[in-house]
């Protein structure tokens, strides 16, 4: 089965009637004779790594040897520490035989290394080569590449429509892969994800028409709607304009207006929408520790949802602004935006004040609990004076016989413990409070982490709306 960017390159190219198409272009491999020649040499027990080195030179200059490609072949798009592609590594003679005098098991290992090395230097070769000869090629719009790294490409496909990839590959879990459409300068949002995901980060969400998971079987799903969404524009723009801007900023809004009426409900569906996230930075679903989180703190946790959906549409008033040379309804859109934020802002502000009462009383518990614990405390004192004089005394006794002896106090003090029933009931008492002021810190810190929420949220309408 032939591979994205191994076997061929992802090429999008416009034909002469205007429209694009999706083609695949084998990518012609120059060295595959000489790579099975070394193959051959490298299973030749006559033969040394030596041997293949110069057999590799004489096919290529020596500047060659200080060439490298950020080519991530070798590993997923998603994995780490991901290193470039080089030459393979040269030995002299007196490095060879140095380490064969260590060890003569290397002379095996030795050729296998410099042959997986010159496969993969081979394959990003033929890669970059055949990239340069198709990028010459005014017809060819865009790319699939490889690159490790923060990388972003802008392909102006014609008067109207340009596209952007940006991608993160070789960042592990921080990995992306984005496609952004911008059409007549505006860019393409998908604004029904922020109703559609438990989370969207929208900070980041402004930077993407699709995101895909950073595999290579997904450039041809990203190149394909790439020739069908420029297609689409170039057949009818108004149907473009309708499926892409008026269809998804009207999907947002319905949801936006569900959640500002209803949230408890809104927060229910939205919660229970299971899709296929993983690989995919910017959005997810729900996760255990939030569906706990619910259970304990349901009130808060869905003004709390409420208020992040619906603040965070403030960050997309600007995009949206920049529609309204497309989209007729824009200004409406972005004064509804602004109201019904506007219009919630009270109620997020006495969620914040009814938290805060909830953590008072805690609070009160806590130092209830701390002014018992003390007292514990003194109460265990004589005792733990009177066990380290036991200790003390048990070192002193056993290092008399054997100076090396050291004695764990672990060894002794459980025995000491039992022997004392009220020091023994104390320390079990001090423990049970420990434990309760610690579910008590935690209950605090929960319901501040919503105070915070709240107050981020309170801020962007103060940004966006009050101080504008």
């Amino acid at each position: 089965m032939s591979e994205i960017n191994i076997d061929y390159i992802g090429v999008v190219v416009e034909n002469p009637d205007g429209f694009l198409e999706y083609k695949k272009i084998p990518i012609e491999k120059p060295y595959n004779e000489l790579y099975e020649e070394l193959k051959a040499m490298a299973d030749n027990e006559n033969r040394s790594v030596l041997d293949l080195q110069n057999r590799l030179e004489r096919s290529f200059d020596r500047e060659y040897r200080n060439k490298f490609y950020h080519y991530c072949h070798r590993y997923t798009y998603n994995s780490s520490f991901i290193e470039a592609i080089s030459y393979p590594k040269f030995w002299t003679y007196e490095e060879y035989t140095d380490l064969l005098s260590k060890s003569d098991t290397l002379k095996k290992e030795l050729k296998q290394r410099f042959i997986r090395s010159a496969y993969y230097f081979f394959i990003a070769d033929s890669y970059s080569q055949m990239f340069d000869r198709l990028k010459n090629e005014s017809a060819n719009k865009m790319f699939s590449t490889e690159d490790i790294g923060h990388t972003l490409y802008k392909y102006k496909i014609n008067q109207n429509t340009e596209f952007q990839v940006r991608s993160n590959f070789g960042y592990g879990r921080s990995s992306f892969f984005f496609v952004n459409l911008t059409y007549k300068g505006i860019d393409i949002l998908p604004y029904s994800d922020i109703v559609r995901y438990y989370k969207a980060n929208m900070y980041d969400f402004i930077r993407y028409t699709r995101q895909y998971y950073p595999n290579r079987e997904y450039w041809d799903l990203a190149f394909d709607f790439v020739v069908e969404t420029s297609n689409y524009a170039i057949k009818d723009e108004s149907a473009f304009i309708e499926k892409w801007i008026f269809n998804e900023i009207e999907e947002m809004m319905s949801g936006l207006e569900r959640l500002a009426i209803n949230p408890k409900e809104e927060y229910h569906k939205i919660s229970n929408n299971n899709f296929d996230t993983p690989g995919l930075i910017t959005v997810r679903n729900i996760e255990n520790d939030e569906i706990k989180k619910y259970k304990i703190y349901p009130t808060e946790t869905v003004i709390a949802f409420q208020a992040e959906k619906i603040t965070g549409a403030l960050i997309l008033l600007e995009q949206i602004g920049k529609l309204s040379s497309v989209y007729v309804n824009a200004e409406r859109v972005i004064d509804r935006i602004k109201k019904i934020n506007s219009e919630l802002l009270p109620q997020y502000k006495k969620a914040i004040s009814s938290i805060d009462e909830k953590i008072a009383p805690l609070q009160v518990n806590i130092e209830t609990l701390t002014e018992k614990e003390n007292t514990l405390i003194e109460i265990c004192k004589p005792y733990e004076e009177e066990f380290e004089a036991i200790l003390n005394k048990a070192r002193e006794e056993a290092k008399a016989k054997d100076p090396n002896i050291w004695i764990n106090p672990a060894n002794l003090k459980p025995k000491y413990i039992v022997e004392h029933s009220k020091y023994k009931e104390s320390l079990d008492k001090i423990t049970e409070i420990k434990r309760e002021i610690k579910l008590l810190t935690d209950n605090i810190n929960e319901l501040k982490d919503f105070i915070k929420q709240l107050t981020k949220c309170i801020e962007l309408i103060d940004m966006h709306i009050l101080a504008a």
